[in-house]
Order: C-alpha cells, then structure tokens, then sequence
C-alpha cells in the first residue's frame, strides 16, 4: 500500500490518486445501499437462490446475505456524515459477499444443467480465486506510485448500452421462456458470472480505498471535520 510523504501537499498529487482518497459523497449513501444490497443483492438473487431450493447454496450464501444486510440497514439509518470511512469498508465487504452468492448461485445452476464433474467445479473455484487476485493486483498496481495516469474517455456507447440494458434484459427474459429450459439456464448462469464479476470489482476497488484513506489519513478530511472547521472560523 502506497504510503505518501506527509510533506506532499493534495494539490500536488495526480487526480486518480485524489479521488482514491475521497470517501464516497454522503448524500449518495442511501441510494448506494438501497442499489447495490437491497436491489441488486437481495431482489435480483433470492427468488432464484430459493426456488428450486437446494440446502447446500442455501446453507452457504443465505447468512452472508442475512449478515450484510443487518449492517446496510444499520448505515442506512446512521447519519451517513458519522459513517464515511465505515461505509467504504461496507462497499468491500459488501463486494465480498455480493461476488460468492453470485459465484455460488452460477454453480447452482450448472448443477441443474447435471453438470456433476468435480473437475469442472474446482476447475471454477480456481478460476474465481484467480478473477480476485487480478482485480486486487490490478487496484494496487494503479495506485503504487504518484505518477499522473493516463485519461481515458469512456466511448458514448458505453452509455447508451447502459440506458438499454435494463429494458433490454426483460425482452430477453420473455423471449427466453420460449426456449429450452437447459439455454435459459446457461444465460442465467452467464448472467450470474457476470453479476460477480461486478462485485468482485467493488471488493477490489472499496477495500483498496478503505486501507488507502486509511494508511494516508493526512490527505483526508471527511465531512464532519469539514463542520467543524467552518464552525471554528465563524466563532
């Protein structure tokens, strides 16, 4: 982790360091839990992590799931102002239990396609494992050193598929039930990859912030220090 020198001041260090050193915005706090837990977590994989039930994914996800979103709701009724740094380390864990209930619901579903080989389920785990590692090293390896990166523009399609997506995926999901039952089920299991990978991405990404703030405190001033500093020079 990437200690900076406390003589360097912030105006001096290259912007994507800067934002890695900023907390996530508090008036975003709310709609950050509600979208990432409540909606993308608990909405999206419960129905089909339930129904057809099977003990073992259930026995291995349902208490994460139960665990992560007792902390959601404790920060969604907190002061987001007292919880800046917590709520970073939330996102990462948050990503830590978003990513294997994906991974695991993708393996409930390659076990419905009778897909029984044992090579073929650790043959996965490692391939999980090794997604992990890439996406951690890639978070550290962009932030060792106070070198400007390099700006990338994201292509305006980039957008526009995002604004379809949505729409998108209920056309795909009526025209799936017409198909057989075995290609629904090798979408939806893509479809869970896919949804792990994403949080695996914010494991990588909140984790690498929280120690990141952590290890360089001196850079940063959170909300409530900025209160009293505006209350100090009124006085």
């Amino acid at each position: 982790m990437l200690k900076i020198n406390p003589k360097i001041e912030g105006k001096e260090l290259p912007s994507h360091i800067l934002n890695q050193l900023q907390p996530l915005p508090t008036n975003q706090v709310r709609y950050l839990i509600f979208g990432l837990t409540f909606l993308l977590l608990d909405f999206i994989i419960l129905l089909p992590l339930l129904v057809p039930p099977i003990q073992l994914f259930i026995y291995l996800t349902l208490p994460f799931i139960v665990l992560i979103n007792l902390w959601a709701l404790r920060l969604f009724i907190k002061k987001p102002e007292n919880t800046e740094i917590e709520f970073t380390l939330f996102i990462g864990w948050l990503g830590v239990v978003g990513s294997f209930c994906y991974f695991m619901l993708a393996l409930k579903y390659s076990y419905m396609l009778t897909i029984t080989s044992p090579i073929y389920y650790i043959f996965s785990i490692l391939l999980f494992i090794g997604a992990n590692y890439l996406f951690i090293r890639r978070q550290l390896n962009r932030y060792a050193t106070l070198e400007p990166e390099e700006s990338k523009q994201t292509p305006a399609w980039h957008y526009q598929l995002a604004s379809i997506s949505v729409p998108a995926g209920y056309v795909v999901a009526h025209y799936l039930m017409g198909l057989s039952n075995q290609f629904v089920l090798s979408v939806m299991m893509m479809i869970f990859l896919l949804f792990s990978a994403i949080y695996i991405f914010l494991m990588a990404k909140y984790f690498h912030k929280y120690f990141f703030i952590k290890t360089n405190r001196h850079l940063v001033t959170l909300s409530n220090e900025n209160r009293k500093k505006k209350h100090t020079k009124e006085m």
